[in-house]
């Protein structure tokens, strides 16, 4: 289990995975947050993950319409990054 605690409350954050899952998701979005147009590599690289998780990631977010990605991923036309949903009043 696990939770985020705060000085006035606490919220459940589910299942270690789950919570391990939703974390890397949000270094993510708080990256694409600040940058926009990004390589997944780059990404990784930022945030210290393996390119693969946040290429799996970056999918589910898309999924979630979360982050939208423009161009084909091949040499000349790399797969760029870019956030669709504001930040604003979002708690790490």
């Amino acid at each position: 289990m696990s939770i985020r605690l705060s000085r006035d409350s606490f919220e459940y954050l589910g299942a270690t995975k789950e919570s391990d899952l939703a974390s890397k998701k949000d270094s993510i979005l708080n990256y694409l947050s600040e940058n926009s147009n990004i390589e997944s590599n780059t990404i990784a690289q930022a945030i210290n993950l393996p390119a693969g998780t946040v290429r799996r990631l970056l999918h589910l977010l898309r999924e979630e319409g979360k982050v939208v990605s423009h161009g084909k991923g091949v040499k000349n036309d790399p797969e760029l990054w870019t956030i669709t949903e504001s930040r604003e009043g979002y708690e790490d």
